[in-house]
C-alpha cells in the first residue's frame, strides 16, 4: 500500500524495484479553503490568495499571530512601530495603495469584519488565515476590500471524544544590535580635538581632567555613564500559555480555548519605589465556539469571545527615553547622586531618572465579541442549495490611570566640601513629593452586524461544477460620535469549472456611502476571473511524477474607498468657531466668530481602484511547489484638498477633490518544499519574495 498526501492510496505488488505513477486524489481536488464569505474549492480558486493553517501557526515562536504571516505570504509586510510591550503591527498587503487614507486591509474574523489590531486575538483561536490579495478574491467586499483581505477562521469542535491540550512556553528576547559606546575619556578627547582643530589654542578640558575621568577618580565628579545600559536590562522575556478543549457527537460539537500571554520589557525600574514603572503586558483571551444540529439539516452556532489587556508603562513614552539616552554625553552627571538626589543640566534630561522616577501609567483594554449564526440546508428543494443568517454584536471598552510626578532636581556638582566632603550642590527646579493621579475612561466603541446570504453548489455529471452565493449585510458602527457609522450592501459570485480544468468566476459587490451626495452615493465593483488546471489534461498523466500541478489563473477587477481623512457627509458644508469679535464704545459686546469651515463638494465619487493579477502555480515531485503573481494597480480618483487654490479665494479649509492617483506594479514569488521520508522524518522550508512599485 503506497499513499502520499494530496495522492490516491495505491496497492501494488511486492517486488525488488517498484515505479508508481502517483495521481491526484479526488480528495485533493476537493480540498477547500476559507475566501470571502465562504469556502471555495482550492484547486478551481482563480484568485490570489495564501493560507497560513494552525498546524504552522502553532509551531511559531511569535509574539502575536500576526506575526505568523510574516515571511509565510508573498506580498505581505509586517512592522512594528515599537519593541515596547502592547505595541501593535502595521500590516500592508502589497505595499502602500492609497495617498491620505489607510492603507491597512480589512480583518474578518468567522465572517464578521474586525475592528482593532490583529495582534489582539489569540494564536490558540486561529484555525486558518487567508490573505486575498487580488480583486477576484476581494471585490466582493467592495468599499472595504481595497487594501486587501485578511480572513480569520477560529476553531471550531470536531466529532470525538474531548480532546484537551495545554502548551506553555517561555522566551526571551533582545537588543539585536546597539552604537558601541565610548565612555566619558575618549569623548572629551574628541571635544578637544576638535576644539583645537578649530584654530584655538588651549584645550577646553584639558588632560588632567580627562585622566580624572579615565581612572574613575570620582565617580561623582567624574561620571562615566553609558546612557544605554542605565535605563535598559540585559533582555525581555514573554511567557505563553494555552488550553484547548474540542470535542462532539453528530448533535453537538464544541472548542474552547482559553489563553494568557505576559511581556516584561527591557526598560529598568528603581526598586526602592512604592510603585513599579515597569513595561509589562499582561493579555487574557477566552472563546468558545459552539455548533449543535437541531435537525439534520439546520445547523446553529454560537460564539462568544473576548479579551483583557492589561498593560503598564512609565509615565513618560519610551521613545522619549531612548531619544535622551542617545542624546546625553556621559560625562555630564551619574545616573543619581548618593542619598537618592537626582541630578540633570538644565534645559536637559536625565535618562534614569525620567524612566523610573516620574511615575507609571496603566492602560486597559476588553473586548466582548458575540455571534449568532443559524444555516438550513435546502437540498429537499434542490441539491447543493443552502440559505444562511448571521448576527453579531462586539464592544470594546478602554481605561487609562497616570500617577506621574516630576522629581526635585540638582544641577551637576562643583566639586566637594574640603572639610565634609560633601557634594557641592544647589537645587535647579523643586519637584513634588506624591504622584498625582489622572485618569480617563474612552467611550469606546460597539458594534452590531447582520448578513443573510443564500449559496448553491453542485456537480453535474461529475464534470460540471456550477456555484453561486448572494448576500445582504449591515453594519452599524458607534464610537461615540454624534451620528453611528453605517454601512450596508449586496454582494454576489457565481462561478463554472468544467472537468477540473478550466474554471470561470465572476464576482462583485455593491455598497452605499454616506460621504457622497444622490448620484454618487452607490458603487458597483465587479471582478471577472480565469484558471487553467493544465495538470488535469488526460495527455498530462505520464508526467504526473515530474508535474503534480499546473495551473494558470487572471483575474481584473475594481474594488473602493470612501474614506477622506476622517472626513465625514463630505457633500455638506460645515460651521466652525475661531475666537470672537468685540463692538460697542467700550468694546463690552462680544460673541463667537463663525464662518465656513469645509466646503460642500456635490460631484465627489468613490475612489477606485483597478486591479490586474496574472499568476502561475507550479508543483513539481509532489514535494515543491512555485507560486507566481505579476500585479498592476491603478488606484483613481483619490481624495485629496486641493493645494493650489489661493487665499484670495476666499476658503478658510481647501475643498476636496477626486484628483490623486497612485500605480501600484509588483510581483510576489512563493516557494514551498514538503518532503515526508519516512514516519519520523519530515523536511519542509517556505521562502517568499515581493518587489512592489509605486508611482504617485
Amino acid at each position: 500500500m503506497i499513499s502520499y498526501v494530496g495522492m490516491e492510496t495505491q496497492e501494488v505488488a511486492v517486488k525488488p524495484q517498484i515505479k508508481v505513477l502517483m495521481k491526484a486524489s479526488a480528495q485533493a481536488l476537493e480540498e477547500v479553503m476559507v475566501v470571502a464569505y465562504g469556502t471555495a474549492k482550492k484547486s478551481s480558486f482563480t484568485g490570489s490568495a495564501a493560507v497560513v493553517k494552525n498546524d504552522k501557526i502553532e509551531k511559531m515562536q511569535v509574539s502575536d499571530v500576526t506575526r505568523a504571516l510574516e515571511g509565510a505570504v508573498a506580498g505581505v509586510q509586517i512592522s512594528t512601530e515599537s519593541g515596547q510591550p502592547g505595541k501593535g503591527t502595521s500590516i500592508r498587503v502589497r505595499g502602500l495603495g492609497s495617498i491620505n487614507a489607510s492603507s491597512n486591509p480589512l480583518i474578518v474574523v468567522d465572517g464578521v469584519p474586525f475592528d482593532g489590531d490583529l495582534s489582539m486575538i489569540s494564536q490558540q483561536d486561529v484555525e486558518s488565515m487567508t490573505v486575498l490579495k487580488d480583486a477576484a478574491a476581494s471585490a466582493v467586499y467592495g468599499v472595504r476590500g481595497a487594501n486587501g483581505v485578511i480572513i480569520v477562521k477560529t476553531k471550531r469542535g470536531q466529532l470525538g471524544k474531548p480532546k484537551v491540550n495545554f502548551h506553555f512556553e517561555q522566551g526571551f528576547t533582545q537588543p539585536t544590535q546597539l552604537p558601541e559606546y565610548i565612555g566619558s575619556a575618549d569623548y572629551l578627547s574628541l571635544m578637544d580635538e576638535l576644539y583645537m582643530d578649530a584654530g584655538n589654542p588651549n584645550p577646553l578640558y584639558g588632560k588632567e581632567k580627562i585622566n580624572n575621568y579615565r581612572n574613575n577618580v570620582d565617580p561623582e565628579l567624574y561620571p562615566n555613564v553609558n546612557w544605554l545600559d542605565a535605563v535598559s536590562k540585559d533582555m525581555a522575556s514573554n511567557t505563553r500559555g494555552d488550553l484547548t478543549i474540542t470535542g462532539g457527537s453528530d448533535i453537538l460539537r464544541y472548542a474552547l480555548v482559553a489563553s494568557y500571554y505576559g511581556e516584561r520589557g527591557i526598560f529598568v525600574t528603581d526598586k526602592s519605589k512604592d510603585w513599579d514603572s515597569s513595561t509589562r503586558l499582561n493579555k487574557y483571551n477566552i472563546r468558545s465556539n459552539v455548533d449543535i444540529n437541531v435537525t439534520k439539516t439546520t445547523v446553529v452556532g454560537i460564539s462568544i469571545g473576548g479579551y483583557l489587556q492589561e498593560q503598564n508603562g512609565m509615565a513618560v513614552s519610551g521613545q522619549d527615553i531612548w531619544n535622551y539616552a542617545f542624546d546625553t554625553p556621559p560625562f555630564y552627571h551619574p545616573i543619581q547622586y548618593s542619598g537618592g538626589r537626582d541630578v540633570r543640566v538644565t534645559e536637559r534630561h536625565n535618562p534614569w531618572a525620567e524612566a523610573t522616577q516620574h511615575g507609571y501609567q496603566t492602560t486597559t483594554n476588553s473586548k466582548v465579541e458575540s455571534l449568532f449564526s443559524i444555516e438550513q440546508d435546502l437540498k429537499f428543494i434542490t441539491p447543493g442549495l443552502k440559505i444562511k443568517g448571521l448576527f453579531s454584536f462586539d464592544r470594546y471598552s478602554s481605561s487609562w490611570v497616570k500617577r506621574s510626578k516630576t522629581p526635585t532636581y540638582y544641577n551637576p556638582a562643583t566639586g566637594r566640601d574640603p572639610e565634609t566632603g560633601e557634594l557641592i550642590l544647589t537645587v535647579s527646579t523643586d519637584g513634588q513629593e506624591f504622584l498625582d493621579t489622572k485618569s480617563e475612561s474612552a467611550w469606546g466603541n460597539k458594534a452590531t452586524y447582520l448578513e443573510g446570504n443564500i449559496a448553491y453548489d453542485r456537480t453535474f455529471n461529475k464534470k460540471h461544477a456550477v456555484s453561486a452565493m448572494f448576500l445582504y449585510n449591515q453594519r452599524d458602527y458607534q464610537d461615540g460620535n454624534i451620528v453611528p457609522f453605517r454601512r450596508m450592501g449586496i454582494a454576489g459570485r457565481a462561478s463554472y469549472t468544467f472537468d477540473n480544468r478550466y474554471i470561470a468566476e465572476f464576482n462583485f459587490g455593491y455598497n452605499g456611502s454616506e460621504n457622497f451626495t444622490k448620484g454618487h452615493r452607490y458603487g458597483f465593483f465587479p471582478s471577472v476571473a480565469v484558471g487553467y488546471m493544465l495538470s488535469e489534461e488526460k495527455f498530462m498523466e505520464q508526467f504526473k511524477e515530474t508535474f503534480s500541478k499546473i495551473k494558470f489563473r487572471a483575474s481584473w477587477g475594481l474594488t473602493g474607498n470612501d474614506q477622506l481623512d476622517g472626513r465625514r457627509f463630505a457633500f455638506l458644508p460645515t460651521i466652525d468657531t475661531d475666537g470672537s469679535y468685540k463692538w460697542g464704545v467700550n468694546n463690552d459686546y462680544n460673541r463667537s466668530s463663525r464662518f465656513e469651515g469645509e466646503f460642500g463638494v456635490t460631484d465627489l465619487k468613490w475612489e477606485t481602484v483597478e486591479k490586474l493579477n496574472v499568476g502561475i502555480e507550479l508543483g513539481l515531485w509532489n514535494a515543491l511547489e512555485l507560486q507566481a503573481d505579476w500585479f498592476k494597480e491603478q488606484r483613481r480618483d483619490i481624495f485629496m484638498q486641493r493645494n493650489n487654490i489661493p487665499t484670495s479665494a476666499g476658503f478658510r479649509k481647501t475643498p476636496w477633490a477626486n484628483y490623486g492617483k497612485v500605480n501600484n506594479t509588483g510581483i510576489d514569488l512563493s516557494l514551498t518544499y514538503n518532503k515526508q521520508f519516512n514516519k519520523d522524518l519530515h523536511v519542509g522550508f517556505r521562502g517568499t519574495f515581493t518587489y512592489a512599485h509605486n508611482e504617485i
